[in-house]
C-alpha cells in the first residue's frame, strides 16, 4: 500500500505495470500509480543516450487495501512559471493527478529574483518537504504560526521547485 508520485525533471522515463499500463514520463509530467492491493512495475530510462532525473515521492495512502491504479498528466511550462502549480491533491482540484491521502503536491519554474508565497491554512502539519534542482540559490521562510504565508525568494534560476504538504 503506497500512493508514488513520479516527477521527470530532465529526459524520459518509461514505466509499464502489470495492469497493463505503460506510458513515457517527460519533464512537467506527473504521474501517480496507488500500489494499493498489489502492482508489479518497472521504470527505465527511455533514451539509451540521454539521462534522466526525476524525483519520486512515497506517501502511504489514507487507508489500506485501495484497488491499485494509475493517473498521469503534464503540466506545461507556463502554468508553473514564476508560480506554484497543484500538481497531487486528494481531490484533484485543478486538474491535479489524485493522491489518496491529505497531502498537496506544487510545483514551480522559477526566474532569478522570482518571488512566491503560498497560504498554508490552517491544517498545516508538520512535515514540509521542498526540492529544488539546479539550485544556485534559494530561501524558503515558514510563517511561526500554522497559518499564513510561506515565501521563497530565489537569486538564481530554478529549474524546478517543489513544495509537498502533508
Amino acid at each position: 500500500d503506497m500512493e508514488i508520485i513520479t516527477y521527470v525533471l530532465e529526459g524520459a522515463l518509461e514505466h509499464r505495470d502489470s495492469t497493463g499500463n505503460g506510458s513515457v514520463i517527460r519533464p512537467g509530467d506527473v504521474q501517480r500509480m496507488s500500489a494499493g492491493t498489489g502492482i508489479s512495475h518497472s521504470e527505465y530510462n527511455h533514451s539509451q543516450t540521454a539521462p534522466v532525473h526525476f524525483l519520486q515521492i512515497w506517501i502511504l495512502p489514507d487507508r489500506i487495501g485501495l484497488q491499485p491504479s494509475y493517473q498521469q498528466k503534464a503540466f506545461p511550462v507556463e502554468e508553473r512559471r514564476g508560480r506554484l502549480r497543484l500538481v497531487a491533491s486528494p481531490e484533484g482540484q485543478h486538474g491535479a493527478v489524485i493522491v489518496h491521502q491529505d497531502a498537496r503536491l506544487s510545483v514551480a519554474g522559477l526566474a532569478s529574483g522570482d518571488r512566491i508565497a503560498h497560504e498554508l491554512g490552517h491544517n498545516f502539519g508538520d512535515d514540509y518537504f521542498l526540492a529544488s534542482y539546479r539550485q544556485i540559490s534559494a530561501y524558503w521562510r515558514t510563517p511561526s504560526s500554522s497559518s499564513g504565508p510561506a515565501t521563497c525568494r530565489t537569486d538564481a534560476p530554478l529549474a524546478f521547485f517543489c513544495c509537498l504538504v502533508v
